[in-house]
C-alpha cells in the first residue's frame, strides 16, 4: 500500500521553503517518513514529493505524463531555455537523435583525453603543501575541458573566463528565485545581474553557432556534430543546446570532483586503495582509465551519497493517479536521487561511505540508483561525465597525497547544485 503523508513545519507564505533553505539534507531525509507520496509547499508552489523508488522509475520512464515542469525547470529555462535538459516531451526525441552522434563511443576517448590532458596540467601546476580551494579549480578545469570538447578551444581564456563566472551566478540564484513569486523575483538582490548574465551567455552562445555555421568546417568537438545537424527547429533551438551543455559539462562535473577529493582527503584508506590501482596500471592514459574498477566506484559512491542536486520537479499533463493516489493535471511533482540514495533500507548504512558495495554482482541497481535519471531523459553525458571524473582523479592521486583543511561536514551553497565551494584540501608531493 502507498502512504501519502504531508511535510511538517510549514510556514505562513513560506511553507517548508525556510526547511529546505536552512538545512537542505535534513529536510529531504526527514520526508520518506512521512510517506511514499509527500505534499509540501516550497514557497508560492505546491509540490508532492516522490519518495519510494518504483515510483520514482515510473514518473521517470512516463515522460509524456510526467513533463518537464514545475519550479526547478521553470527557473532552470532562464538558464538554458529549451535544450534537451529542459526541453518539452514533445520536443526531446527528436533533440537527443540530433546530439546523440555527438556521444558515440568511438567519440569518448578524445573527450576523456582532453580531460586527462588537462587534469596533468592543473596537477602539475600545484606545490607541495599549498592549500586548493576545491571547487574553484576543478570548476576552471572542466571549463576549459568543455570548451575544448565543445568549441574546439574557439574561446579565448577571458572569454571562458566571462561565461564561467556568467553560469556560475546564474545557477546560484535560481533556488531563491525557484521560491519567490514571480512578481517578486525583480526585487531580489542581484535580479538584475542575472538578467545581464543571461543576456551576455547567450549572446556568446549565438555567436559560436555563426561561427560554425560559417566555416562549415567539422572540426571534430560537440559543436560541430550539432550544428551538422538537419532538424533543429531554429538556431534559437541550437543556441539552447549549446548553454545546456555548457553548463552540465561544468557545473555539475566540478561538483562531483570536488565531493571526490573531499572524501580521499577525509579517508585515507580510500585514498590509498585509489593511488595503488592507478600506480598499478602505470601512467594514466585513456586505455587505462577502463581497468580503474575501484576508482570507478569511487565515483559512484560520491554519486549515491554526493548527488550534486537537491530535487528535481515534473508536471503532469493530465489527470492521472501514482501508488493509487489521484494527481490532477497541472500537479507539480518532485523527486530526488539523494532521497533515494540515502535511505537505509535500500542502502545499508549509508551514511559510510564504502565504494565496495558497487564492487563484484552488485552493479548499479537502476530502480534506487538514479544519479543521471532513467528512462528516454536519461543523461546523454552520463558515461562521459563517469569518463572524465575518473581520468581527474587518476591524473591528481598519481602526483599528489590530498589532506584535509576543512572538516568533514559541510554546509551546501544556496544554489540548485549545492557545492562545497568552501572545501580546501591541502596536497603533498608524493
Amino acid at each position: 500500500m502507498v502512504v501519502r503523508g504531508r511535510a511538517g513545519g510549514a510556514l505562513p507564505l513560506v511553507g517548508h521553503a525556510h526547511r529546505f533553505l536552512v538545512d537542505p539534507f535534513r529536510f529531504l531525509r526527514s520526508l520518506p517518513a512521512r510517506g511514499d507520496i509527500v505534499d509540501l509547499r516550497l514557497g508560492p508552489q505546491r509540490v508532492v514529493m516522490v519518495c519510494e523508488p518504483a515510483l520514482v522509475r515510473q514518473l521517470l520512464v512516463d515522460d509524456r505524463v510526467y513533463d518537464k515542469g514545475g519550479p526547478f525547470f521553470d527557473q532552470l529555462n532562464a538558464v538554458l531555455g529549451e535544450g534537451m535538459v529542459n526541453c518539452p516531451h514533445s520536443a526531446h526525441r527528436r533533440q537527443r537523435r540530433m546530439a546523440q552522434p555527438a556521444f558515440r563511443r568511438d567519440r569518448l576517448p578524445g573527450y576523456a583525453e582532453v580531460a586527462l590532458d588537462r587534469a596533468v596540467a592543473l596537477a602539475g601546476s600545484w606545490r607541495s603543501g599549498q592549500v586548493v580551494t576545491v571547487f574553484d579549480g576543478l570548476f576552471a578545469l572542466m571549463a576549459e575541458v568543455a570548451t575544448e570538447t565543445m568549441f574546439g578551444g574557439l574561446l579565448t581564456a577571458a572569454d571562458r573566463a566571462a561565461v564561467g563566472a556568467d553560469s556560475r551566478m546564474m545557477m546560484d540564484a535560481l533556488l531563491v528565485r525557484m521560491f519567490t513569486p514571480p512578481g517578486l523575483r525583480r526585487l531580489l538582490p542581484g535580479a538584475r545581474r542575472f538578467d545581464r548574465a543571461s543576456v551576455r551567455l547567450r549572446r556568446r552562445a549565438v555567436e559560436l553557432v555563426a561561427a560554425y555555421r560559417a566555416s562549415g568546417v567539422d572540426h571534430g568537438d560537440l559543436m560541430s556534430v550539432l550544428v551538422a545537424g538537419e532538424d533543429w527547429g531554429s538556431d534559437e533551438e541550437l543556441v539552447d543546446q549549446v548553454v545546456t551543455f555548457y553548463v552540465a559539462a561544468t557545473e555539475t562535473t566540478a561538483s562531483v570532483l570536488t565531493s571526490v577529493l573531499h572524501v580521499l582527503a577525509h579517508n585515507p584508506s580510500v585514498q590509498g586503495r585509489v593511488r595503488a590501482e592507478v600506480l598499478a596500471n602505470g601512467p594514466a592514459t585513456v586505455d587505462s582509465l577502463d581497468r580503474l574498477t575501484y576508482t570507478a566506484n569511487v565515483v559512484s559512491e560520491v554519486l549515491r551519497l554526493y548527488w550534486p542536486g537537491l530535487l528535481l520537479t515534473r508536471e503532469v499533463t493530465e489527470d492521472t493517479e501514482l501508488g493509487g493516489h489521484p494527481l490532477p493535471r497541472g500537479t507539480c511533482v518532485a523527486y530526488s536521487p539523494y532521497v533515494l540514495h540515502t535511505r537505509a533500507d535500500l542502502f545499508p548504512s549509508p551514511d559510510s561511505f564504502d565504494p565496495d558495495r558497487w564492487a563484484g554482482d552488485h552493479g548499479r541497481p537502476q530502480d534506487r540508483f538514479v544519479p543521471f535519471g532513467a528512462g528516454a531523459r536519461m543523461c546523454i553525458g552520463d558515461r562521459l561525465a563517469r569518463i572524465e571524473a575518473v581520468a581527474v582523479l587518476a591524473a591528481v592521486v598519481s602526483r599528489w597525497d590530498v589532506h584535509p583543511v576543512t572538516g568533514p561536514a559541510f554546509r551546501p551553497s544556496h544554489g540548485i547544485t549545492p557545492h562545497r565551494r568552501g572545501l580546501r584540501v591541502r596536497v603533498t608531493a608524493r
